[in-house]
């Protein structure tokens, strides 16, 4: 496996994946680690070593460009680049491997470096489609058609989705998280084969919590991750005043990991808690009535719906939020895409304990019959074997 960056500790969406397939994997085949990593990270090698018969953690340098072609990369393959890592990957390259999984667009770039043992890249989003998002005005605002906004960031999209076209076909395996991320590189890529495999939750290892009679309610997620930090503040400037206007008592909770100046300046605002880097998220969950996911940006699917379904606590989410996911309106969560409606929801959950109880269940039933790692994991063994 290599990592575009080290996989632990699983408090993100794409370092949760990375984990869990490291831990499913490394437990039935040999695999070997390599990834890029910053200084401090190095204490948690042990964490990752019992699962690996080999970890290569390349320390994150100065940035230098790449020499030739290569210089043309788009920017967020770019910095990826390291030097230090294509040495560890040439040397990997003497092995023989049954498969050599790429993490991310960003690490397709070595792949050329490996001869033998088919190579497969799993795509965690389409990063074109999440910039072409948000180089767009979102239509949920002025109900007015998509126009752009930021040309600086369309012309980094057409870049992106022309390296993608160029490096997909040379994958004979790509994995996404969604049918719809599927369908994207199904049309785009007429080369090899392109499966899904979902994303899932622990289930095992997070407790069914307590219903809280409260009027707090979460929204969680890394806060250094751009989607995230766009729904944290649509949410606060556009629908949290809505329900204030119904009820001050509600309180959004905004909770993850790293939160970025932007929604560290959200704490103390009226009705406005971050709590930064939580050493529980179900400590915090506990105290909340509901979780809600207002995204107007990114692609794969959520880990955060997964991860409160989890623990039982109701969600209300925009199409965009639970789309990939095999979810139904009003019977695992509420769905709503407009501001006035989506407020409207949360007010009326939280006033309904009885239909809160009827969503925390069947959320928790559809994550434990669909959405455990264990199932989900089972197909990635069985698709690397194939």
């Amino acid at each position: 496996m290599i990592a575009p960056y080290l996989p632990y500790p699983p408090n993100s969406g794409g370092r949760i994946r990375m984990w869990e397939e490291i831990r499913y994997l490394g437990q039935r085949h040999d695999l070997d680690l390599v990834c890029l990593s910053e200084p401090a990270e190095a204490e948690h090698a042990d964490s990752i070593q019992k699962y690996c018969r080999e970890v290569n953690l390349i320390v994150r340098s100065v940035f230098q460009p790449p020499p030739g072609e290569n210089a043309n990369l788009p920017v967020l393959v770019l910095h990826h680049c390291s030097r230090s890592l294509e040495r560890a990957l040439v040397r990997a390259a003497k092995n023989t491997y049954d498969a050599i999984m790429f993490e991310h667009i960003y690490t397709s770039q070595y792949q050329p470096l490996f001869d033998a043992g088919p190579s497969v890249l799993a795509e965690h989003n389409i990063e074109s489609e999440i910039m072409g998002q948000a180089a767009v005005s979102p239509p949920d605002i002025t109900g007015k058609p998509q126009k752009i906004v930021d040309w600086k960031l369309y012309a980094a999209k057409m870049h992106m989705a022309a390296y993608e076209d160029k490096v997909w076909p040379r994958f004979p395996l790509r994995l996404t998280v969604s049918r719809e991320d599927k369908s994207v590189i199904d049309e785009r890529c007429q080369r090899g084969k392109t499966v899904v495999i979902e994303n899932g939750v622990s289930v095992e290892s997070i407790p069914l919590i307590e219903q809280a009679n409260s009027r707090d309610i979460l929204f969680m997620g890394s806060m250094s991750y751009f989607p995230n930090v766009d729904a944290a503040l649509y949410f606060s400037e556009r629908i949290l005043p809505l329900i204030h206007q119904a009820d001050s008592r509600v309180r959004l909770i905004i909770a993850g990991r790293d939160p970025t100046p932007e929604i560290r300046r959200l704490h103390g605002a009226p009705g406005i808690q971050v709590v930064s880097n939580p050493p529980s998220m179900e400590r915090v969950a506990e105290q909340c009535a509901l979780t809600v996911v207002p995204l107007r940006l990114g692609g794969g699917t959520r880990l955060k719906i997964l991860h409160a379904m989890a623990m039982g606590l109701p969600v209300v989410s925009t199409s965009l939020g639970c789309a990939g996911l095999q979810v139904a309106h009003g019977r695992h969560l509420l769905v709503e895409d407009q501001p006035e409606a989506f407020a409207r929801a949360v007010l009326e959950l939280l006033d309904d304990r009885p239909r809160r109880e009827a969503l925390r269940h069947g959320g928790r039933e559809l994550v434990e019959q669909r959405y455990d790692w264990r199932i989900i994991l089972a197909k990635l063994d069985d698709c690397l074997a194939g």
